[in-house]
């Protein structure tokens, strides 16, 4: 049972018996008047409000007060006499009629403000903001401006959200510490140079495609390769040679070596590592067979291609038995888990097998024998040793039996559909505050979903990254790009990685940016399917809590101001620019400080102002244009684009509102 009412009006007034809950509601109704009592919604002349026409709750009936002590002042502000109610209080509440005969609650009247000419319910938007996946709780407010006032939403997540790309160190700079480069290990001393033949192209062809082609994805293929890649495990190199000469070395571990691309601000490798991390370290143990490097401990630095002298007892332990040559692959966890937190040790497990199959691939291709032995084994607090090759082994490498889905998406939609239609992926389901992370961008544009399913242990993980890094090579070879994701989209799902259709001009550039929303363009893109586009905020802040009073009530004074920091938009020469010309004369605003990707509404439009400037574009400039078009059509950036394709025989509408 939901009780509700005021002070005023007995405490409770009001009550609803819970039975279900809708999912469409916006909140439990606030329900019908108690025994006694009655509740009425009315406009500002006291008429009673149509259903569906919010207006004020009042209260009447014999529970209503007779006033406030010694505060006549008050009490004639906030009760009544009606000429046919009654005495009535006024609760500054604001609410409607369901066609079920409840009450809705809104929210505040002191919630409901005018921007731009148009009134706009801060209730009803705070209530739709609630509805979004991942949000908590919501307010929206209007933020004063120096040239004009903005409509304005805080968002807190709910308590059990946990971010898509891993809890890691909130305060980091990601940025910075990527660019610091923590996964190579400086400290080693100069050592033996390594002469491994790189192919820049090669290395862009072999990058993570954040961009697809919108065709279709047939799964057929899909499945065939991975087969083939399975089968191919299956061969171990019993025979192969025990000691690698010096140009075994530099093919073996060029593998593994980065290059550096034009317009890439991080060095470029043949496999992929969660956010470019690559905390996965390579170490050497040579036996002193072969010429060139002394035998002994090395560290392989992947940007000089290096064999530095280090102390490989006290870092990946002791050589094994055979005292033959053995490559180590080391994690350092300083290097990955301020970025990903409790996520960092499965993602290096993966990047692991990633490296185990370009090892592997070289190992085969020059017929040396090796055997792989899977070990996570604590080194230190910063170092864990997972992988350990041995040559001259007969053992090979078995990757774990995993399962292959395949999951293709729905044209239109970010929903993706197993290929028996037995199961479903859908990201919009995502709490939006994930919709501003590169995964969601690449789920908008891939077409299709693999993933891997297994259990959870360490040799599935490492299985995974195996098995993708040969299929990735084999699917480039078909025209498609890959791209491996941190998601987890079935219960079993070990690994998942995206699919799509790539042109030649994708292929040989030597990034893929993923072109990600921003959280005002991810809720936008929401809310624009319930609300009016003057009811949308044109900008957001994520709180961990709203600012309380003492007496439990928002504190919107504490309320930090949302930052407009967004990189400004300097119109192009032509359409752009004349429209921008166009804009400033009606906004009364420099032409310098209209950005082509703002909204017309949120930097001082309204009705009147847009009605005027559809009738300059029309009538001074020439322009086809309609003034729903503007509504659709709101920045520079878009209008420039309708613009120039709309159609000649586009009509004015001077009033149409």
């Amino acid at each position: 049972m939901s009780l509700g009412g005021a002070t005023e009006g007995s405490i409770w007034s009001i009550w609803y018996e819970i039975d279900h809950v809708d999912p469409a509601w916006n909140s439990i109704p606030y329900g019908v008047a108690m025994p006694n009592q009655r509740m009425y919604v009315l406009n500002p002349q006291g008429e009673h409000c149509p259903t569906g026409v919010i207006g004020e709750i009042h209260i009447g009936g014999t529970g209503v007060a007779l006033g406030y002590w010694r505060d006549e002042k008050l009490t004639n502000e906030r009760y009544t006499e009606h000429p046919t109610l009654g005495r009535l209080y006024h609760t500054g509440d604001l609410g409607r009629w369901t066609p079920d005969g409840h009450i809705e609650f809104i929210g505040r009247n002191d919630f409901q403000v005018k921007l731009n000419g148009y009134r706009v319910e801060l209730g009803e938007i705070a209530a739709k903001l609630t509805r979004l996946p991942g949000v908590d709780r919501a307010v929206a407010r209007i933020q004063q401006g120096d040239k004009h006032d903005r409509l304005v939403a805080y968002l807190v997540p709910a308590a059990d959200y946990a971010p898509l790309a891993g809890a890691g160190d909130p305060d980091l700079d990601k940025q910075t510490f990527l660019l610091s480069g923590h996964g190579v290990l400086e400290t080693a001393s100069p050592g033996f140079r390594l002469e491994p033949c790189l192919d820049p192209a090669a290395y862009a062809r072999a990058k993570s495609y954040r961009q697809f082609l919108d065709d279709d994805i047939e799964p057929e293929p899909l499945h065939k390769h991975f087969l083939e890649v399975v089968a191919s495990t299956a061969h171990s190199p019993a025979t192969g040679r025990a000691t690698p000469a010096l140009e075994d070395w530099s093919a073996v571990l060029g593998q593994l070596s980065a290059v550096s691309l034009p317009d890439r601000a991080l060095p470029k490798y043949r496999y992929p590592s969660a956010g470019s991390a690559y905390p996965v370290r390579t170490f050497v143990h040579l036996s002193g067979r072969a010429e060139g490097p002394v035998g002994g401990g090395h560290y392989y630095h992947p940007l000089t291609g290096e064999l530095r002298p280090h102390d490989l007892a006290a870092m990946a332990g002791p050589p094994s038995a055979a005292e033959g040559d053995e490559l180590h692959l080391v994690v350092h966890w300083p290097a990955i888990t301020p970025l990903y937190g409790e996520r960092a040790r499965h993602l290096a497990l993966l990047e692991t097998g990633h490296m185990l199959a370009l090892l592997t691939g070289a190992l085969d291709a020059r017929g040396i024998g090796y055997e792989v032995l899977l070990d996570e084994r604590t080194i230190d607090d910063e170092h864990t040793a997972v992988c350990r090759i041995v040559l001259g082994g007969t053992g090979g490498f078995a990757p774990a039996r995993l399962d292959l889905a395949c999951f293709l998406r729905e044209t239109g939609t970010t929903h993706y559909v197993e290929q028996d239609g037995s199961r479903r992926y859908a990201a919009d389901e995502l709490p939006v505050f994930d919709r501003t992370s590169d995964v969601y961008a690449i789920l908008r544009r891939a077409r299709c979903l693999l993933t891997l399913e297994g259990g959870g242990g360490v040799h599935d993980a490492v299985s995974a990254g195996f098995l993708f890094q040969r299929l990735s090579e084999r699917l480039r070879a078909d025209g498609m790009g890959t791209c491996p994701l941190g998601l987890r989209i079935t219960e079993h799902g070990v690994y998942t990685m995206a699919v799509g259709m790539v042109d030649e001009p994708a292929r040989e550039a030597p990034d893929s940016p993923a072109d990600p929303q921003t959280l005002t363009e991810a809720v936008t893109r929401e809310l624009a399917e319930a609300l009016p586009d003057y009811m949308l905020p044109s900008g957001y802040g994520v709180l961990d809590a709203l600012p309380l009073s003492a007496n439990g009530k928002l504190a919107a004074d504490r309320l930090p101001p949302v930052e407009f920091a967004g990189v400004h938009v300097e119109p192009a020469p032509g359409t752009e620019r004349t429209l921008a010309e166009a804009w400033s004369d009606i906004l009364g605003r420099p032409v310098t400080a209209i950005s082509a990707n703002d909204s017309f509404f949120s930097v001082g439009g309204n009705s009147l102002a847009a009605m005027k400037l559809v009738r300059l574009l029309q009538q001074d400039l020439g322009f086809e244009l309609k003034l729903r078009d503007l509504y659709q059509n709101d920045t520079i950036l878009k209008l420039a684009e309708h613009v120039g394709t709309a159609q000649a025989d586009a009509v004015r509408e001077e009033g149409e509102l």
